[in-house]
Protein backbone atom coordinates (compact mmCIF):
# COMPACT_ATOMS: atom_id res chain seq x y z
CA UNK A 1 0.00 0.00 0.00
CA UNK A 2 1.35 3.39 -1.01
CA UNK A 3 0.08 6.61 0.55
CA UNK A 4 0.46 9.61 -1.75
CA UNK A 5 -0.52 13.25 -1.84
CA UNK A 6 -1.59 14.23 -5.34
CA UNK A 7 -1.24 17.80 -6.59
CA UNK A 8 -4.56 19.60 -6.90
CA UNK A 9 -5.70 20.62 -10.39
CA UNK A 10 -4.01 23.77 -11.65
CA UNK A 11 -4.85 25.79 -14.75
CA UNK A 12 -1.10 26.41 -15.23
CA UNK A 13 -0.41 22.64 -15.39
CA UNK A 14 -3.25 21.09 -17.39
CA UNK A 15 -2.85 17.43 -16.36
CA UNK A 16 -5.69 15.02 -15.69
CA UNK A 17 -6.30 13.33 -12.35
CA UNK A 18 -4.86 10.00 -13.52
CA UNK A 19 -1.67 11.64 -14.80
CA UNK A 20 -1.16 13.55 -11.56
CA UNK A 21 -1.75 10.36 -9.52
CA UNK A 22 0.83 8.46 -11.59
CA UNK A 23 3.30 11.34 -11.28
CA UNK A 24 2.89 11.28 -7.48
CA UNK A 25 3.60 7.52 -7.42
CA UNK A 26 6.75 8.06 -9.48
CA UNK A 27 7.91 10.99 -7.36
CA UNK A 28 7.02 9.72 -3.86
CA UNK A 29 7.62 5.97 -4.27
CA UNK A 30 10.09 5.74 -7.14
CA UNK A 31 7.93 3.58 -9.39
CA UNK A 32 8.94 3.65 -13.02
CA UNK A 33 6.14 3.89 -15.57
CA UNK A 34 3.26 2.89 -13.25
CA UNK A 35 -0.13 2.17 -14.78
CA UNK A 36 -3.68 2.18 -13.46
CA UNK A 37 -6.04 -0.76 -13.92
CA UNK A 38 -8.63 0.24 -16.52
CA UNK A 39 -11.55 -0.56 -14.19
CA UNK A 40 -10.36 2.21 -11.80
CA UNK A 41 -10.24 5.03 -14.34
CA UNK A 42 -13.92 6.09 -13.98
CA UNK A 43 -13.49 6.29 -10.17
CA UNK A 44 -10.27 8.31 -9.87
CA UNK A 45 -11.86 11.77 -9.87
CA UNK A 46 -14.29 10.93 -7.04
CA UNK A 47 -11.68 9.07 -4.96
CA UNK A 48 -9.19 11.93 -5.14
CA UNK A 49 -11.80 14.47 -4.11
CA UNK A 50 -13.18 12.26 -1.33
CA UNK A 51 -9.65 11.93 0.07
CA UNK A 52 -8.90 15.65 -0.38
CA UNK A 53 -6.07 14.76 -2.82
CA UNK A 54 -4.59 12.20 -0.39
CA UNK A 55 -5.07 8.55 -1.34
CA UNK A 56 -3.66 5.12 -0.64
CA UNK A 57 -2.94 2.96 -3.68
CA UNK A 58 -2.53 -0.79 -3.80
CA UNK A 59 0.26 -1.36 -6.32
CA UNK A 60 1.06 -4.75 -7.83
CA UNK A 61 4.74 -4.92 -8.78
CA UNK A 62 5.26 -8.47 -10.06
CA UNK A 63 6.88 -8.27 -13.50
CA UNK A 64 4.53 -10.89 -14.94
CA UNK A 65 1.69 -8.41 -15.42
CA UNK A 66 0.77 -7.98 -19.09
CA UNK A 67 2.64 -4.94 -20.33
CA UNK A 68 5.11 -5.09 -17.42
CA UNK A 69 5.71 -2.53 -14.72
CA UNK A 70 3.78 -1.65 -11.56
CA UNK A 71 0.01 -1.41 -11.79
CA UNK A 72 -2.42 0.32 -9.42
CA UNK A 73 -5.07 -2.27 -8.54
CA UNK A 74 -7.05 -0.30 -5.93
CA UNK A 75 -7.35 3.28 -4.69
CA UNK A 76 -8.66 4.27 -1.26
CA UNK A 77 -9.39 7.87 -0.23
CA UNK A 78 -7.17 9.02 2.64
CA UNK A 79 -4.64 6.95 4.58
CA UNK A 80 -5.07 3.18 4.88
CA UNK A 81 -2.40 0.93 6.31
CA UNK A 82 -4.16 -2.42 6.45
CA UNK A 83 -4.54 -4.66 3.45
CA UNK A 84 -5.70 -8.22 3.32
CA UNK A 85 -6.06 -10.77 0.62
CA UNK A 86 -7.32 -14.29 0.16
CA UNK A 87 -6.11 -17.04 -2.11
CA UNK A 88 -7.95 -20.33 -2.51
CA UNK A 89 -6.65 -23.39 -4.32
CA UNK A 90 -9.46 -25.83 -5.08
CA UNK A 91 -7.16 -28.31 -6.75
CA UNK A 92 -7.67 -29.94 -10.11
Amino acid sequence: LCYIEVEEPDMEKPLGDADRLLHALEKEWGFQKPRIAARLLPQIQKLLRDGEWKVTCAVYTDGRVEGGGPIVTAIFPGFHNVGCGLAVDIGS
